[in-house]
């Protein structure tokens, strides 16, 4: 998950989650229903 903030674009994270096998999930940047902190 990422909000497309710089850091989590960065190549060198985009190797690593290739390397990793992780794919990208879309988040929204301050979407409501995926705010895990609203669920503890």
């Amino acid at each position: 998950m990422d909000d497309n903030a710089r850091p989590h674009r960065a190549l060198l994270v985009d190797k690593f989650l290739e390397s990793e096998d992780i794919r990208r999930m879309d988040w929204p940047a301050r979407s409501p229903d995926l705010n895990p902190i609203e669920h503890v």
